[in-house]
């Protein structure tokens, strides 16, 4: 859901925000990636490419968020554009695909 993604960036809550309410766990990162479980699923976000998608001159991120329920068989991926500058707020936006 759009909203929801967008509340949590404009309140600022961080994963590891969550993480100490114990509502994340098991956390691995690298420089392009980063796993962590919920109670019910399963998360690898990976930074895919950077680049000035919108041409405003600062470089964004384009994410890859998968997911998978830890007992079942629902999955789902979203692409995601991180934007933000040193004059301007993060953003995070659904990515659009073709």
């Amino acid at each position: 859901p759009s909203g929801e993604l967008e509340r949590a960036v404009k309140n600022g809550p961080t994963l590891d925000d969550y993480r100490r309410k114990g509502k994340l766990s098991r956390f691995q990162s690298t420089a392009t990636a980063l796993t962590f479980e919920s109670p019910d699923r399963r998360y690898l976000i990976t930074e895919l490419a950077r680049g000035d998608y919108n041409h405003d001159g600062a470089e964004d991120s384009l994410v890859q968020v998968n997911w998978h329920y830890v007992e079942g068989s629902g999955a789902g991926v979203e692409l995601l554009l991180v934007q933000g500058s040193a004059t301007a707020p993060l953003t995070v936006t659904f990515f659009p695909l073709p």
